[in-house]
């Protein structure tokens, strides 16, 4: 009777660890009291996360699609893509019957941002989609140690373009790309800059050269144009609705 005992407990010790082991979200994460924001890492200040949370709950009010923002400092033994798919998944983010839920997660301790889509949502947000939206939204901000701005600009993005797929209209700011000081002078942006400098000096080989250094340009362009097929842009990351970016 006592040998039985200890197997039966040597058994359940067995069966708790292995459970632990393949279900690691349930075991040691879970959402937070309003479900929408969950800041681990103390990155998001308190009006940024009340920001999420009130638009969330329009967001979800309106179209039944959910978007939760989680950073977290590490991703428990798993790489990114694996560890944001279970929380979209042990968390129950989006519809059941819709599959349209959003997690954005974000590690600086990893040094990871990742956008999971749910299968009703990636036709909206595609992979490549995903990857601009971090690249000009976010990971810019995030370099520059901004991550309330780097986070509202990206989940603005996102929850935008979900607001337009169910043809619903929200309360919201639109997100602000990032420009760094470097592409500005005297407070305009470089391209402004470069137009400036180009028309004028299309205006003095008008007036001076007769066109002739226009038509210099031309020549040399036309030249090199006929020999290049021209670049092509990479995709975006597959893999099951989600990119991850680096910073």
């Amino acid at each position: 009777m006592r040998q039985f005992r200890i197997i039966s407990v040597a058994l359940l010790i067995i069966g708790v660890v292995l459970w632990t082991r393949l279900n690691p979200i349930s075991a040691i994460l879970q959402p937070s009291s309003v479900f929408y924001v969950r800041d681990e890492e103390g990155l998001l200040s308190p009006h940024i996360e009340e920001q999420i949370l009130q638009i969330s709950l329009e967001l979800a009010q309106k179209t039944k699609a959910q978007v939760v923002v989680l950073t977290t400092p590490d991703f428990e033994g798993m790489d990114g893509s694996e560890y944001a798919l279970t929380v979209l998944r042990e968390w129950g983010i989006g519809d059941p019957s819709l599959n349209n839920g959003v997690l954005i997660l974000l590690s600086l301790n990893e040094g990871l941002s990742r956008i999971e889509v749910g299968y009703g949502l990636e036709g909206a947000l595609p992979d490549s989609l995903l990857g601009r939206i971090q690249d000009t939204y976010m990971l810019p901000y995030y370099n520059d140690g901004d991550f309330d701005k780097g986070m509202i600009n990206g989940y603005l993005a996102i929850v935008e373009i979900i607001a337009k797929e169910y043809q619903v209209e929200l309360t919201l700011r639109e997100p602000i790309p990032y420009e760094s000081e470097s592409t500005t002078l005297f407070g305009w942006p470089s391209w402004l800059w470069i137009a400036l400098i180009v028309g004028i000096v299309l205006m003095l080989d008008i007036r001076f050269l007769n066109s002739n250094l226009l038509s210099l340009i031309f020549r040399v362009v036309f030249s090199f144009g006929g020999h290049s097929g021209g670049f092509k842009g990479s995709g975006g990351r597959g893999g099951g609705g989600g990119t991850s970016r680096r910073f």
